[in-house]
Parts: structure tokens; sequence; C-alpha cells
């Protein structure tokens, strides 16, 4: 089968990307490397059967053009900055809401019927219900980013006549650490204090790929060895 991944060069995306290359497919990877990283797809640029198109989920004519030929689309590629939203939101409505609405445009355009979207569960806000169900009810919407997939996964609902929906409301997608404990003094007393030195696979545009972070006690100072 012919795949479209959007975000191909994100974390996820170029996860399964090499997924579903190594089980024998096709695949037409989108992205505008904004966050995304070209390392991450330099196993799947190697295979015959990956093609890469640089170009932007809001460039209706160009995401039409992509997707030509395919057959599956997993529609990955956002804004994920749920922190910052209220600083930049127009970012959400044009990466998330519109893009997708172009997403889908594009595939009725090339006739791909099929569509796996890349949800969150802060789509449920501040959920009362913990763990929360699926079918929890929707509280007021905590964040523009959780309110812009949500319009998303009704902008695909609308369109389930001719296009089935699969939707996954994950919430953080982890990467292995590795941790180490350091001591540092405060008022003359031990205390404890984490670093954490972690090596992944994936980064965010404030956390990249390798590095060490330091939880420590305000005025604490590190204990001297």
């Amino acid at each position: 089968m012919k795949f479209v991944v959007t975000g191909c060069a994100g974390f996820i995306g170029s996860t399964l990307v090499d997924r579903l290359l190594s089980d024998g497919h096709v695949v037409i990877g989108v992205d505008n490397f904004s966050t995304g990283k070209r390392r991450f797809i330099e196993s799947a640029s190697k295979n015959a059967g990956f093609s890469l198109v640089n170009t932007d989920v809001t460039d209706m004519r160009s995401l039409t053009e992509a997707f030509k030929g395919g057959e599956f689309v997993f529609h990955l590629a956002a804004n994920a900055d749920v922190r910052f939203g209220t600083h930049h939101p127009h970012l959400d409505l044009e990466q998330n809401t519109i893009a997708t609405f172009n997403v889908l445009e594009a595939m009725r355009a090339n006739g791909i019927r099929r569509i796996a979207f890349s949800s969150t569960g802060s789509v449920y806000g501040e959920a009362k219900s913990i763990p929360t169900p699926e079918d929890a009810a929707f509280p007021v919407q905590t964040s523009l980013y959780g309110a812009s997939k949500l319009a998303g996964e009704g902008l695909i609902a609308q369109s389930r006549g001719r296009v089935p929906l699969r939707s996954w409301r994950y919430l953080n997608v982890i990467m292995s650490l590795r941790v180490s404990v350091v001591l540092f003094e405060t008022s003359g007393a031990v205390m404890n204090s984490i670093t954490v030195e972690y090596s992944a696979t994936g980064s965010t545009a404030d956390m990249p790929s390798t590095g060490t972070i330091t939880f420590m006690p305000r005025n604490a100072a590190p204990l001297a060895v």
C-alpha cells in the first residue's frame, strides 16, 4: 500500500515511516522541517520505497500534488506547542485546524478515502474523571492546541461518509532517559537533587535530542566532591 505521512520527520512520524517501510509499504513523507529533523529520516531516505516532499501543509497546491498516488494518509503534522499557544494563537488555527482541512481537500482531489489522525488527550481539558475514558464529556477547553485538534476531529467527522476516521488522542510520547542522582547542600543540610542525563531519538524545540536537566531546591549549591 502507498501511505502519505505528514510530519514525517518528527519523532512519531519518522518512527511510523520506518515501520511502514519495514513492512514493505511505499511512503510519501511530507514535512516542512519547522520542528522535524532530517536526521530522523536518514534511514528512510536510503529506502527506494520512500519519497520526501518538503512542503507545508498550509500550502494547498503543493499538498495536493504531494498526495498523488496515495491510498491512506497518516496526518501527524501540527503545531504542538501547547504552553505558548496564547502567544501565537494563529499558529494553532493555521497549522492544526486549517491544515487538517487542507489535508482533507488534498485527499478528495486525489480520491484518497482513508485517514488516521493524530489528535491529543488535551481535547479533554481539565477532565473530572481520571483516568479519562474516551467517551468522557468535554469540559471547557483549556488550550488553543486542544481546541484546534478537536476542530480537526470535527472536520474529519463531517467527512465520515466518504472518509473513514481513525483518531488517536494520546498524551505525551516519552523518550528513553538515563537518570543519575547528585547531592546538593543547602543551609548545612544535605539534600537530594536529580540530574537527568537524557539521550533520545526525538527532540522538541525546547529540548534537543541530548543534554542534561537538573532539578534542585532553591538557593542550593552543588556539594563539593
